[in-house]
Parts: structure tokens; sequence; C-alpha cells
């Protein structure tokens, strides 16, 4: 511990002035990555909420869809403040009862892909709605856990030798 606590008085001074800090909320189990498509106007057209582990790069390794019911409010007044337009990504611990946010991303994530997996196609959706112009809706989500990992794949040339 005592190399954590080093590292914070190194830093101490410049919190509030260049660096912010905040509390440490819930346990890594309590981790959520929630995608809503916004529609620039303080609404969202579509949403998928998944209870997330991240990996030792910091990435979404492990995910489980999970019911919006906890986020919603939190996303709409998030939304509304905002205004984002189209894929947008918010991190989320809860405490308690209590969603806390921890950041939010206005763009397409690394969860994309697990998303898509359980049928929100963010990238359908965005270029559907800007260059078709044909408004996003809540697609059916389908149940389940997911987890990434890192594989290469080698195809050797042999009839080239250096």
């Amino acid at each position: 511990m005592g190399d954590r606590a080093d590292a914070f008085e190194e830093c101490r001074a410049d919190i509030g002035v260049t660096l912010m800090a905040q509390r440490l909320v819930g346990t890594d189990h309590e981790e959520f990555t929630i995608a809503a498509f916004g529609d620039g106007d303080g609404g969202f057209h579509a949403a998928m909420a998944m209870r997330r582990s991240l990996s030792s790069e910091g990435f979404t390794g492990m995910a489980e869809v999970v019911a919006m019911d906890a986020f919603s409010q939190t996303v709409q007044a998030l939304c509304r403040l905002l205004r984002p337009v189209g894929p947008t990504n918010f991190q989320f611990r809860t405490e308690g009862d209590a969603v806390r946010l921890l950041e939010i991303n206005p763009r397409i994530s690394s969860s994309t892909s697990l998303r898509t997996a359980f049928r929100y196609n963010e990238c359908v959706m965005a270029v559907d709605d800007f260059l078709f112009h044909k408004t996003p809706s809540q697609p059916r989500i389908r149940g389940g856990k997911a987890i990434r990992y890192t594989d290469d794949l080698v195809f050797y040339d042999d009839s080239i030798h250096f």
C-alpha cells in the first residue's frame, strides 16, 4: 500500500489544479457499460446495459447483459444535459442503490463488438441515421455473457525468405 500512498502524495498538490480525483466507489463486480444512441435533442433512441469486468489492459474483458432499469433515469438526465449525438458510452459503478458516473465516451467504444453480438448494433444505427436519415429504434436485446480475448494468428509465406 505504501507505493500507492507515495504516488498519491506526489500528485496531491495538483488535484483540483491540473488533476481530478474521485473516491473509489463500488467493487469490480459493480461496474457497468451503458450504450445510448443520443438524438442530439436531449434524449436517446436506443440503449443497452452490460455489467463488465475490465481486462488488465483496461478494456471490457467480460460482459453480461443486464436490464437498463437501474440506469435509465441517470442516462436520461445526462442526455438532457449533454445532448449527445449518436453512439455514446457511459461507464458507471453502483454503490448500494446509487449509480455513480465514472466516464462518458461520445463515440463507438471497444465494447461495440460485444454489444453487436447481443443485437445492439451501433455501427448500423450510425450509418442508417447519419447517411440515410433513418431514426434508430430500440432493438430486442438478447441476454447472455461474453468474454473477450486476444489471440495472434500467424500465417507464414514460405516462398519469401530474408
